[in-house]
């Protein structure tokens, strides 16, 4: 389970819900995703939740990059900070790269920092939705940090087998740096098959999306595809089965 934003932690429900996350089964994990700025100021109570893992969305590696890509005076020494506060509370913590022609130059800087610290890093690049329309003009391939990644090492794979978009996986010294590579294509299942609006997706189906107003999606992109889980929240117990069909309705076609 991921909890994601926007920034999560800017959330007055943050803090109740990430320190009561019940028991997990084997195969189930909590990550948070988040920008780090918060992390310092939030480490008390984060160090006494059951999170398994933490990613931080490290986009910028100067001042400058902030303001030019999220118009932000937040300096790059405060999520430098929040890394470094999720390094001394959880085991596994994650960095995520978002390809802008704004930030190209300090990508090789951005790699380093992940590998001098042993973090897997995730570069991911930009494409069109209508939310980020407006940096449209933002939007590089990856091709130029797949090609210093093959300068650094021969280990190498792809993969494209399930569902999403295809990515690059490299390995140096036994860390994992994915490349999302929109030229490896994406994979879709079940509804995406006669979807209408299937020529939009960016990335086809990978995750489950849980609101914070009490809705379940398999796609961004069909709010008609979304259940409304606030009906059966005086009965808990019959939520996991309900969103089960639902979810299987939709990879198999017939939601």
């Amino acid at each position: 389970m991921y909890f994601t934003g926007g920034e999560p932690l800017m959330s007055p429900l943050a803090r109740q819900v990430l320190t009561r996350l019940p028991a997990r089964g084997p195969d189930a994990t909590y990550t948070l995703i988040t920008n780090g700025t918060l992390v310092r100021t939030h480490q008390e109570w984060l160090s006494t939740t059951a999170l398994d893992k933490v990613k931080v969305s490290l986009h910028y590696f100067s001042d400058a990059s902030p303001k030019a890509i999220a118009n932000t005076r937040i300096g790059i020494a405060t999520i430098l900070d929040g890394i470094e506060a999720a390094r001394e509370m959880f085991e596994r913590v994650e960095l995520n790269t978002l390809v802008q022609r704004e930030n190209e130059h300090e990508l090789h800087d951005i790699l380093a920092f992940a590998l001098d610290r042993r973090m897997p890093v995730q570069f991911i690049e930009l494409v069109d939705t209508d939310f980020n329309a407006g940096r449209k003009g933002s939007a590089i391939g990856a091709q130029g940090i797949i090609d210093h990644l093959r300068t650094l090492t021969s280990d190498e794979e792809v993969e494209v087998s399930g569902v999403g978009q295809g990515r690059r996986i490299f390995r140096i010294d036994g860390i994992a740096i994915d490349v999302i590579h929109r030229e490896l294509g994406r994979h879709h299942i079940g509804q995406c098959g006669t979807c209408p609006v299937k020529p939009k997706c960016v990335e086809g189906f990978w995750s489950l999306r849980v609101d914070h107003a009490g809705g379940i999606q398999p796609c961004l992109l069909r709010d008609d595809l979304r259940m409304d889980i606030r009906p059966l929240l005086d009965d808990p117990e019959a939520i996991p089965a309900a969103v089960a069909r639902h979810v299987s309705a939709f990879t198999e076609g017939t939601l």
